[in-house]
């Protein structure tokens, strides 16, 4: 069984055409001519004219369907490496019909003709800059009388769960490690999709002496079995900066339990059964829930810093957002930006319904929710804010008390300025709020966007900063530091 590489970059042999260099074989997708030379995937650009590659198929997706502006499509997705780099290469509609049945996992293809272009970082877990769509002109060749020995399964860039700090969120990692915790099934519901969705959490550990979450989902999820704490291999595990670092893997992702051809797994399990087991391992998560303060609708409390206020980088590495229920927290932030694009709608004016109406051009508003028509409607705020202190920012929603409170009008007021289209002044009022500092009082809850994780902050209360209160607590946080300062801080600040 060939081995998969972790290896940097190698020049790979030039291989003979084999039966298809001038032949007319029957396979759907083969060409009429002679292949042009082979060329290792890494040394491929958008400005070469004539290519083709010989690789194997590591990865295999699903045939995906979508539906936009009422038209319907589908995909599928297949990644390609050979000894000198991987590629993702993306079939749609009628390539689908064509290619899907054809290639299969392991195989090894030549393939020629596709479109090469720019990876799109969101979708693409490989390392290369280009990826490849497959069009009508392609031609997909099973390599089937070669030696194929020399092409590995999968190229691995093993990053150690100790140094998941240093990558971005939203980018694709490969990991390995050993699963230490296994937890249950649960089953949430999309919000997009109104689909339910199981998922399992696992903790993932290696001899970075570090713990980290990996979330599994569906069929992997529910037939995922960690009681025997096995090795994992996850090629394109998605970073996310939930619990300061965590995983998930994703439709692009590849889960391997227990490789037997993976040598960092099988040195990690022999770790893990002679010493990493016994281990204290230090997690991403900085524990903060519970630390003091005050929550409504038995949501969780989250203490601070300066006598409960918090600072944006704890928030961000304190998995605040993660519970069942909502977290609460207060902080000290200065509005930096104010988006001004739809931070207003029309609703309905039926007390207690605050439902976007639809203007039906004849004088009438129409609310779907009440399924009644009014001659008027009320203009209510949802107004989108980055806040920030001198240790990060963050996005918080911002609703009707508290979008007037910050830009210090009432809607009904933005709202005539928006029907005179008065954006001079519309204009000035963004820019005077803009740089004024607030006492915020923030709720914090993931919800699930496209199947995605997403951390959502709303504004629940927001109240002018007491500049002497803030001074005093400034004052205690530095005294309560000073027995860790040396000596010549603590007499310059004392």
């Amino acid at each position: 069984m060939p081995k998969p590489s972790t290896d940097g970059l190698k020049t790979p042999p030039k291989p003979s055409l084999g039966p298809f260099a001038g032949g007319q074989p029957s396979t759907p997708g083969t060409p009429n001519s002679g292949l042009p030379r082979v060329f290792p995937i890494q040394g491929l650009n958008p400005y070469q004219n004539r290519w083709t590659v010989r690789a194997r198929v590591a990865q295999k997706s699903a045939i995906r369907t979508w539906s936009k502006q009422g038209r319907d499509g589908k995909l599928f997705s297949f990644v390609l490496v050979d000894e000198s780099g991987e590629i993702r290469v993306t079939a749609f509609n009628a390539e689908v019909d064509r290619f899907f049945d054809m290639i299969e996992v392991n195989k090894v293809y030549y393939l020629t003709r596709a479109n090469l272009k720019a990876a799109k970082e969101q979708f693409n877990t490989t390392k290369n800059d280009y990826e490849m769509t497959l069009n009508a002109d392609s031609q997909v060749i099973p390599c089937e009388d070669e030696d194929t020995s020399s092409l590995p399964e999968m190229h691995f860039n093993f990053v150690p769960i100790g140094k998941l700090d240093a990558c971005e969120p939203n980018t694709f990692v490969d990991i390995v490690g050993v699963v230490h915790e296994t937890g249950d099934v649960q089953t949430i519901m999309a919000k997009a999709s109104q689909r339910e969705l199981r998922k399992r959490e696992l903790s993932i550990v290696d001899n970075s002496n570090c713990v980290v979450r990996l979330t599994l989902w569906g069929d992997e999820a529910a037939n995922f079995d960690g009681s025997q704490h096995p090795s994992i291999v996850v090629k394109g595990a998605k970073v996310s900066d939930f619990n300061g670092r965590s995983l998930s893997v994703s439709t692009t992702s590849s889960v391997l339990l227990a490789p037997t051809n993976v040598p960092e797994a099988i040195r990690l399990k022999g770790w893990y059964e002679h010493e990493g087991r016994y281990g204290n391992f230090e997690t991403y998560r900085s524990d903060m829930i519970g630390a003091g303060g005050t929550a409504t609708d038995g949501a969780n409390a989250v203490g601070g810093c300066l006598g409960g206020w918090h600072l944006t980088q704890d928030l961000k590495a304190s998995g605040v957002g993660t519970n069942v229920k909502a977290d609460f927290f207060s902080c000290k932030g200065t509005l930096v930006f104010l988006k001004k694009e739809n931070f207003m709608y029309q609703a309905c004016p039926t007390e207690g319904c605050n439902k976007k109406v639809i203007d039906l051009g004849n004088g009438l508003y129409r609310c779907e929710k009440c399924s009644r028509e009014t001659p008027n409607c009320k203009w209510r705020l949802l107004l989108m804010a980055k806040v920030a202190d001198m240790t990060g920012d963050m996005w918080v929603t911002c609703f009707q008390d508290s979008a007037e409170m910050l830009l210090s009008e009432t809607a009904d007021n933005l709202g005539a300025l928006k029907e005179s289209q008065d954006e001079t002044q519309l204009e000035r009022v963004f820019l005077n709020s803009v740089f004024n500092s607030w006492l915020f009082r923030l709720r914090a809850k993931v919800d699930r966007y496209n199947d995605e994780e997403r951390l959502r902050v709303v504004v629940a209360d927001v109240k002018p900063l007491d500049h002497v209160d803030y001074a005093r607590r400034l004052a205690k946080a530095i005294s309560d530091l000073a027995p860790t300062l040396p000596e010549e801080v603590t007499e310059f600040t004392s």
